[in-house]
């Protein structure tokens, strides 16, 4: 998965947090959503 690439060999949440505001700093509107599916056959 990319989120367990994303900050790096580093596993530390604080340190991918840091990471994330730091990109985000310059975002005006910063808004997210988390959606999921299920399938049952």
């Amino acid at each position: 998965m990319f989120s367990a690439r994303y900050g790096g060999k580093e596993k530390d949440a604080e340190l991918n947090m840091a990471k994330v505001l730091a990109e985000l700093s310059e975002v005006d509107s910063r808004t997210a959503q988390f959606r999921t599916s299920i399938a049952l056959i």
